[in-house]
């Protein structure tokens, strides 16, 4: 079995996405298939819970923020602790940390694991390919993009999951916080100075050092699902396991992506424009708030569940 590594970085806010994907991840075998599970945080000692994750999960490996980035040379300004030092440290912390890996995969922490994707390890670990999903809202091909719709609104490929293997990591990892520290340096057009997203280096990267021949591209339906209106998403159970897949297709869902505990984006998300999507995205925003809460409540490590009821319509379109 190749040696293999989830890694993720987060705050205390993103609890309930650490929590879950922990939890999914024992729940669905990846534990039991030798994965290792990275944690990069700066959750309070107070909450407990990493010393929790410890006693219950062997191949949680927790790091804090600041001893990383202090042991690493990078911390030279400690008071600027902001959000995207948090997001870019996954990059550096698996370049610097897990070169050795036969593949590593970069999760974001409001991702819901649903589905065992360790043959997806083993995959990349055979073949040095990058494993990317495709971005769904994006009209071009991964195959037919340029450096300047690299840099629109939505680009072809989505930054993560991102499964590679460690020596390709060492060269390609820390080249994302440079490139989104310094956006007109490697894309002059731009018109930002800093950026603190992920999808236009990893694009541009691609592209630019010519690993693009590299990629394997993933469909994003089945590994970010952002679309909550096009397809029904259904539940199902398989040898005693919950799944969700797509009405009709038939495809199970590997990861999905969005803070779904939260009341705030479910509501986003309730009503669509015609009967059938509004159909659609009330049944798909249903499912991955049901699925959120059952992996943060119902098995190896619970949390309180502090964020409510599903949040209903009223007549007049609100809460």
């Amino acid at each position: 079995m190749p040696k293999c590594a989830i890694v993720m970085t987060a705050d205390e806010k993103y609890l309930p996405g650490v929590n879950g994907q922990l939890n999914a991840y024992r729940y669905y075998g990846m534990e039991d298939d030798g994965v290792e599970f990275h944690l990069v945080h700066n959750f309070p000692d107070s909450l407990g819970y990493i010393e929790q994750a410890r006693k219950i999960f062997p191949n949680f490996v927790p790091i804090k923020l600041d001893d990383f980035m202090i042991e690493s040379g990078r911390w030279e300004k400690p008071e600027k602790k902001t959000r995207s030092i948090m997001k870019l440290c996954r990059w550096w912390y698996s370049a610097d940390r897990l070169a050795n890996y036969d593949a590593i995969c970069i999760l974001d922490a409001d991702m819901q694991i649903v589905q065992n994707f360790t043959r997806y390890f083993e995959i990349v670990a055979r073949s040095d390919m990058i494993a990317l999903p495709k971005n769904d809202f994006s009209e071009a091909e991964w195959f037919s993009y340029d450096e300047k719709r690299a840099m629109e609104a939505n680009p072809p490929l989505c930054a993560g999951p991102f499964i590679v293997t460690g020596r390709k990591a060492v060269k390609f990892f820390p080249l994302i916080p440079e490139y989104a520290q310094n956006p007109t340096k490697y894309y002059p057009p731009y018109n930002h100075r800093t950026t603190t997203g992920d999808m236009h280096p990893v694009n541009l990267i691609l592209l630019q050092t010519g690993m693009i021949k590299d990629l394997l591209p993933l469909p994003g339906t089945q590994w970010i699902f952002v679309n909550t209106n096009h397809v029904r998403l259904v539940r199902r159970e398989i040898q005693q396991r919950q799944y969700i897949g797509i009405h009709a297709k038939g495809d199970l869902l590997y990861v999905f992506h969005g803070k779904w505990w939260a009341t705030a984006l479910c509501l986003r998300h309730l009503s669509g424009r015609n009967s059938v999507e509004s159909l659609f995205e009330i049944n798909n925003t249903q499912i991955l708030w049901k699925f959120t809460r059952f992996f943060n409540t119902e098995l190896y490590l619970k949390i309180e569940w502090k964020y409510g009821d599903f949040p209903c319509l009223t007549s007049s379109g609100k809460s």
